[in-house]
């Protein structure tokens, strides 16, 4: 016979056993889900409707905003609602992690209900605004941290219903709200923010002549007030369902055309100006009924619409158009039957090029499809909903399996090469959240030191600097600021060992930050950090020492007379005051992302300049500038007539010239790196533009100037890092690239006296190795369970030694 005490260890191993995984409740079969949003780690959140919980009985329905990870399993779920009835139309994911619900309520007020939650899901305020006919149908947020929130609602006209826009303050403060139109009824289905200040409103206009629909197209500028309102369509009836402005700030709307003698809708897709005049226009007619539901951009100038097609089944598109509107590609996806009238379908891509597709379904439900970058579905995700019944062939036989794999949190990656580009080790560092890793020195004594910021979200930063040895191995992390944001983009260590370095600060967020200058000793520590409140609005791009001990740092600010940012160059003293500084700009966007010392004397600096607000007028250029010790300009020369550039570094060269590298770009798309030599008077030696023509961000970060008077460079190539070798007359000697199944990025780049480089950047390849932010359960319930099976195991060999030689019956 067992004894008691062992008997009851196993009864406690087998219900540890049994607790191993989250036991979740049943759903309740009344849900409602009416939107999804993918996360960065694969899971969703979800928002839905739902009956009370039954401490609450008697009440009104719920607002319920779920967590669930890769698997799907239930991670945490709130719950939002008074008394009476509340109602979501759906959710966006804000910045900084959290969340921005939107619906009904009649429990606090009658009306359009915010609620803006952290990223756990935790209520931080609400609001009701509008009346009984006002309902929000999307919402943005805004650069600045604005919320911009779209709908309809009659509380304002006086007439019908008018297409209704509201701004809010991070808090949850009405700052303004607008109608348009309103004579029957107006309302707004999409908005997106306008690169030049302002917003695009989109949606449907019914008029009281022949009560047919049109496409209703809005610009106003930062107050909601009207610049332009302008109807599309033909003499049918025609809808706009999501809306986009480019970066030369064209504006490219989807929706679905009806015209007369059709008995079905026709997909929609137009191409405007910034004044709204049309550009293209076009209209595909296929089977059924076919509706653009969500546009974004897609790579190399491209654009990604998602598309409902309803005939003999349910079908779900992914075009890819080209910039005139052609289709260049065009995939199939069956088995769900979405919702055609739901404006809440959401587009996203991760950095490893998959696609998330994401709606509202019928039969109160919500579903989501995840899409690898051959266009193949790796995963289909339905709440609420069941499969639609009929499938074609393609969809039940076989289907290509795709190796997709979630790509691992953005870490710091330092890969050290021989003089041949051949990888001789990489590490990986971080602590869990993303890393961006902007600045690499070799220190004094053979190390490195990389500086850059650990992304807590998208509002709050903290500013890093981790050092190593000269093996890779960490020796040290140091943690420069954590009130708001906190970020270094540049480095350089002083004769003493210490490290000066800049970047951007600010306490409150993004709207009032500053060019921010700290210094520490060798090992990291903290001697003293300045905001430079001279320059409002301003980062801090690259900082050097000057001859007299003090510093000067480039970057850009925000120019009141311009409203647009200008790059500037200001000479600082450790105490924050400010000896010089010099301003670049004329109304486009412009700024001074590197400045360096010239043996001779006084500086060199590269001007990044765009402008134009269409692809007719739109320039992207550089242009070197020489300044003396005070600042002023000595000569300023374009690096490019043809090509169209932006710059990211300048070296003053051994040889007295000057050495730039930077991206080359065709209309909004970047083309890949771009390289030029000068002499000391500016004039171009030779250049080079690298024309990769491939998927993904393509690009330099970072050029050197080799041991034996050549140059090397390092960029981005497709999705992996890529290093490029050229003699002093600007020939190719190789190139070598680097990375795994996901994405990098590079960064940062030094030559080592043997002759070989160490590079600093991103990985989503590899993980970290040992983080501080891993919070697992598991881990402890496999030690106590270890634990307790030794002490079993013990027990019962304790119980077999003092039964031994008995005999059993």
């Amino acid at each position: 016979m067992i004894k008691p005490y062992i008997a009851g260890a196993i009864l406690v191993l087998g219900l540890l056993s049994l607790c191993a995984g989250p036991v979740l409740a049943e759903e309740s079969p009344s849900q409602e889900y009416r939107d999804a949003i993918r996360m960065d780690d694969g899971g969703f959140v979800l928002v839905k409707n739902a009956e009370p919980r039954e401490d609450q009985a008697g009440f009104g329905k719920d607002i319920v905003l779920e967590r669930r990870d890769r698997s799907d399993s239930l991670v945490w779920s709130r719950w939002f609602g008074g008394t009476q009835d509340e109602k979501v139309r759906g959710i966006t994911q804000l910045s900084d992690g959290g969340f921005l619900i939107f619906g009904q309520t009649q429990s606090f007020g009658q009306g359009s209900w915010v609620v803006r939650t952290d990223a756990e899901g935790r209520e931080i305020w609400n609001q009701t605004f509008g009346g009984r006919m006002s309902d929000f149908n999307t919402a943005i947020e805004m650069k600045g941290g604005e919320y911009a929130l779209a709908g309809t609602s009659d509380a304002f006209s006086g007439r019908g219903q008018g297409a209704w826009l509201v701004m809010l303050s991070p808090d949850g403060t009405e700052l303004w709200n607008r109608t348009y139109g309103g004579e029957v009824l107006d309302y707004a289905t999409a908005v997106a923010e306008f690169p030049k200040g302002g917003l695009v409103l989109a949606g449907v206009r019914m008029t009281n002549s022949d009560k047919l629909e049109e496409g209703l197209l809005v610009r106003t500028d930062s107050a909601g007030n009207t610049i332009w309102e302008k109807t599309f369509g033909g003499s049918g009836s025609d809808e706009i369902r999501s809306v986009m402005v480019t970066r030369q700030d064209e504006i490219v709307f989807t929706g679905s055309s009806f015209s007369p003698g059709l008995t079905i809708d026709d997909f929609w897709v137009v191409k405007t100006d910034a004044d709204g005049n049309e550009i293209w226009n076009r209209k595909i007619a296929g089977k059924g009924i076919e509706r653009g539901m969500v546009i974004t951009p897609g790579p190399d100038d491209t654009f990604l619409v998602g598309e409902v097609v309803t005939a003999d089944e349910y079908e779900i598109h992914l075009l890819t158009l080209d910039n005139a509107g052609a289709v260049l590609s065009d995939k199939t996806y069956t088995g769900i039957e979405p919702n055609l009238m739901a404006g809440s379908w959401r587009l996203s891509r991760s950095g490893d090029g998959s696609l998330a597709l994401t709606g509202a379904g019928n039969l109160r439900g919500a579903w989501a499809l995840e899409i690898a970058a051959d266009g193949y579905t790796t995963n289909r995700h339905l709440y609420g909903m069941e499969p639609a019944v009929k499938r074609t062939a393609a969809e039940s036989g076989s289907v290509p399996v795709s190796t997709y794999q979630e790509p691992f949190i953005p870490s710091g990656w330092l890969v050290r090469t021989d003089s041949k580009g051949k990888e001789l080790w990489n590490t990986t560092f971080g602590d869990g959240r993303m890393q961006e890793s902007f600045a690499l020195v070799m220190t004094n004594g053979g190390g490195y030191a990389v500086a850059g910021s650990a992304v807590i979200n998208g509002m709050h930063s903290d500013a890093m600097l981790t050092l190593f040895d000269g093996s890779g191995r960490q020796t040290g992390q140091v943690v420069l600021g954590s009130d708001g944001l906190a970020e270094i983009h540049s480095m350089e260590q002083e004769p003493n060992g210490g490290f000066i370095l800049a970047g951007a600060h600010d306490t409150s967020g993004w709207e009032s930050q500053t060019m921010w200058v700290v210094r520490t000793d060798a090992a990291g520590s903290r001697q003293y950090d300045n905001d430079i409140s001279a320059i409002p609005r301003g980062n801090g791009a690259h900082v050097i020492q000057s001859p007299d001990g003090n510093y000067v740092v480039s970057g850009s600010f925000h120019s009141a007379e311009h409203r647009s940012p200008d790059g500037v160059i200001v000479k600082t003293g450790p105490d924050g005051t400010v000896f010089w500084k010099r301003t670049y700009g004329d109304g486009g966007q412009d700024g001074i992302p590197w400045v360096d010392r010239v043996p001779g004397g006084g500086y060199v600096a590269v001007l990044a300049s765009t402008n134009g607000g269409d692809q007719a007028t739109y320039k992207s250029s550089a242009t070197l500038l020489r300044l003396g010790e005070d600042g002023s300009g000595i000569w300023s020369k374009p690096l490019t007539e043809d090509t169209q550039v932006e710059p990211r570094q300048v070296l003053a060269t051994s040889d007295g010239g000057f050495l730039v590298a930077g991206y080359a770009i065709r209309g909004d798309a970047l083309v890949g790196p771009w390289i030029v030599k000068t002499d000391r008077q500016g004039t171009v030696l030779w250049h080079h533009v690298f024309n990769f023509g491939t998927l993904g961000l393509k690009g330099s970060q970072m050029a050197v100037e080799t041991p034996d008077g050549g140059y090397a460079m390092t960029g981005d190539k497709g999705e992996d890092i890529w290093l490029v070798r050229f003699d002093p007359s600007g020939t190719e000697l190789w190139t070598a690239t680097y990375g795994g199944w996901s994405q990098e990025t590079a960064r940062g780049l030094v030559a080592t006296p043997d002759g070989g480089f160490t590079l600093v950047g991103i990985t989503r390849s590899y993980p970290v190795t040992e983080t501080a932010h891993t919070e697992r359960i598991f881990p402890l319930f496999v030690l106590f369970t270890a634990i307790l099976a030794a002490g079993l195991a013990a027990a019962l060999w304790n119980e077999r030694k003092s039964n031994s030689g008995k005999r059993w019956t």
